[in-house]
C-alpha cells in the first residue's frame, strides 16, 4: 500500500483595508507553489491589522486527528510529523520573501499575527504566534504535535476546537519582559558608552 503523502491550501485571512486586486495577483504568483491560496478578508478592527495565514492540513479521507483510529498515530508520527516541520519553514520562509520583494517594487509589506493549522477538517485549529518579521522557528511545529496528543488524552477538556499558543495573557507577559530587557539593554549600552569616552 502507498504511504499518504499530505497536501496542505493556505487560506490568507487578511484585514479588509490591506486587500485590492494587485496584492490578490501578487499572492496567488508568490504562494500557490506552497498549496492552493486562498483570500479571505476580515472587518478591520481598531489600531493595526491583525491577519492570519491557514495551513490546512489534507490527507484525503484518512483520519490522522483521533489516536483511536486505526493508523492514525502511525499516520501522523511517520508522514505528518515531519512533513508539518517542512511546511512550517516553506510558509514561514515564503513569508519574508514575499515581503523582501513587496519592498524591492515599492509596495506595503503583509505583516501577519498568526500561523493557524487547521487539522482534520477543521476539528482542530492550533493558531501559533508569529514574531514581528513574520518569524516562526519551524521547531515550533513540535508544539501541534503536542496539542494533537494533549487533546487525545483529554487534557483540553470536551469540544475543543482551537488552542492558541501562547495565550494573549502570557503573550502580555512575555512583551513586559522583553520590553524591560531591551530598555535595561539601551541602558547598559549607554552606559558602556559614556565609559568608553
Amino acid at each position: 500500500m502507498a504511504k499518504p503523502h499530505p497536501s496542505m491550501a493556505l487560506l490568507l485571512d487578511l484585514d479588509e483595508r490591506l486587500v485590492d486586486n494587485d496584492l490578490r495577483l501578487e499572492i496567488d504568483r508568490c504562494y500557490s507553489y506552497l498549496g492552493t491560496p486562498v483570500v479571505r478578508t476580515h472587518p478591520a478592527g481598531e489600531g493595526a491589522p491583525e491577519n492570519a495565514i491557514r495551513m490546512m492540513v489534507r490527507v484525503g479521507a484518512r483520519e490522522y486527528l483521533d489516536s483511536t483510529a486505526e493508523g492514525a498515530d502511525a499516520l501522523w508520527n511517520d508522514s505528518i510529523e515531519h512533513w508539518l516541520l517542512n511546511q512550517v519553514h516553506a510558509v514561514e520562509n515564503q513569508m519574508k520573501i514575499f515581503n523582501r520583494r513587496q519592498r524591492e517594487e515599492g509596495r506595503d509589506e503583509l505583516f501577519f499575527t498568526w500561523l493557524e493549522v487547521e487539522l482534520q477538517g477543521g476539528r482542530l485549529t492550533v493558531r501559533l504566534r508569529l514574531d514581528s518579521s513574520c518569524g516562526i522557528d519551524p521547531a515550533d511545529s513540535v508544539w501541534v504535535t503536542r496539542v494533537r496528543a494533549a487533546l487525545n488524552e483529554g487534557a483540553l477538556g470536551q469540544n475543543v476546537v482551537a488552542v492558541q499558543l501562547p495565550s494573549d495573557a502570557s503573550f502580555e507577559q512575555q512583551y513586559v519582559a522583553g520590553m524591560a530587557a531591551l530598555a535595561a539593554r539601551k541602558v547598559a549600552e549607554g552606559e558602556a558608552a559614556r565609559a568608553a569616552e
